[in-house]
């Protein structure tokens, strides 16, 4: 067995030599072998979509409960994976972690907040999954290196 075509029956090998047997000329094995390709290729973009799916659907599920306690377990529900998967192939397609991009978003909604509203800053903390105020003021500073208080204090 050789390598299969990603989601297809038939293996590369298998349509190499097939190809191979059955071809009159040179000319006839090139077509094969083009045609092989284009498959294969097809095949490759359909996962790639496949995966960029999935990732979106991860990230609209992460923006839509940013207020709440957002698990990893319920994002791979979402896209019918294992956590443990997900949080791999996460990292891969992204180059954050789930955590990593799950803070971020949480934070920038919350500098949007802060900028656009009148809200104070625990009812934000609160409206992007952080109850704790303190906990809140520790991330924004760790991902934006500005205290909350003084971007609401400039934005004054």
């Amino acid at each position: 067995a050789g390598a299969d075509v990603p989601g297809g029956d038939t293996g590369v090998d298998h349509l190499l030599l097939s190809a191979l047997r059955q071809a009159a000329s040179l000319s006839a094995l090139r077509s094969a072998v083009q045609a092989i390709i284009r498959r294969y290729v097809d095949e490759l973009s359909r996962t790639t979509d496949r995966q960029t799916i999935q990732i979106e659907q991860v990230k609209q599920y992460v923006k839509e409960n940013l207020s709440g306690a957002v698990q990893i377990a319920d994002a791979a529900a979402v896209v019918r994976m294992h956590p443990n998967y997900l949080s791999a192939f996460f990292k891969k397609n992204t180059g954050m972690s789930f955590r990593e991009y799950l803070r971020a978003e949480r934070i920038a909604k919350a500098k949007k907040l802060i900028l656009e509203t009148n809200m104070k800053l625990y009812e934000i903390g609160d409206a992007v999954g952080y109850p704790d105020p303190a906990h809140f003021s520790r991330a924004f500073k760790q991902v934006t290196g500005v205290a909350p208080q003084k971007l609401m204090m400039h934005h004054e």
